[in-house]
């Protein structure tokens, strides 16, 4: 990022980690196995800026807003995490269901305004699920315009899973900020 730094070697230490030093790195963890399984839909969906990339800017985030639980069982509020950040408006009364066969029916109204919600945005969908640590996104769902799109998840079939919409512009430069779409088992 072009911010010049001087670091020096730790010095390795005998002494056992303090508590708050055992409860940060379990948050730490927490966050960055779910991070991890959404990198490339966080590259595109939240901004970039000098001073943090948008991996970093996701992860401060939700470490900051949804992290739960007590050391050492930390979990995450799924309601409170954010996959996408922008300025692009995103959907009107968006929902998930799902709809048989292993898919997931995401449904929006359109609101379409040409100011900064566009007709041929594309919706993002993401699904996680916390039994399997696993997710399936898409960057490129249906245009804002149809006000539908499926999401085939049928490796979660039986599954409780964690759902979000949001949308890109047609050429990927704006997103918005994400919404969460509740919790639904895959039938």
């Amino acid at each position: 990022k072009g911010i010049e730094y001087m670091r020096h070697k730790g010095r390795k230490t005998k002494k056992p980690p303090t508590v708050a030093q055992l409860e940060q790195q379990a948050k730490f963890r927490t966050v960055s196995r779910f991070i991890h399984k959404f990198s490339k839909l966080l590259m595109a969906c939240f901004p970039d800026t000098p001073e943090e990339t948008a991996i970093n800017s996701a992860f401060a985030n939700i470490y900051a807003k949804a992290v739960i639980g007590n050391y050492p069982a930390f979990d995450l509020d799924y309601s409170k995490v954010l996959l996408s950040k922008g300025e692009l408006h995103n959907a009107n009364g968006p929902v998930a269901a799902a709809t048989g066969a292993g898919i997931i029916s995401f449904n929006w109204n359109d609101n379409t305004d040409g100011n900064m919600a566009f007709a041929d945005d594309r919706s993002v969908l993401a699904v996680y699920c916390p039994e399997l640590e696993r997710s399936i996104y898409t960057l490129s769902g249906a245009a804002r315009s149809a006000g539908k799109s499926d999401l085939n998840v049928m490796n979660f079939t039986g599954k409780e899973v964690e759902t979000w919409i949001s949308f890109l512009t047609a050429d990927g430069k704006l997103a918005a900020t994400g919404i969460y779409t509740g919790r639904i088992t895959v039938t």
